[in-house]
């Protein structure tokens, strides 16, 4: 019997679709949203914000490199708003 699980990530990144192909071998049906096209609402952004809290931030993303300091140094959930990669 297959699990459902989903997925958030984003269709273009490397770890996003290994984990994607790991989850499917150990048996899991992957509902991948991806996040760029079905931005997280409000609600799920704070759950996993509770759950993660700035490990939820791809600090190695060429996102991130391309921040400012001040952006940097602000809240991750006003970031992810406004840059969901």
């Amino acid at each position: 019997m297959q699990r459902l699980t989903k997925l958030y990530g984003i269709k273009a990144c490397d770890a996003c679709r290994k984990a994607k192909q790991e989850l499917e071998n150990a048996g899991h049906s992957v509902d991948f949203v991806d996040v760029r096209e079905t931005p997280l609402s409000p609600d799920l952004l704070q759950e996993f914000n509770a759950q993660f809290g700035d490990a939820l931030l791809n600090k190695r993303s060429t996102t991130w490199r391309g921040l400012s300091d001040s952006d940097r140094e602000q809240a991750p959930l006003s970031l992810l708003k406004r840059h969901p990669t």
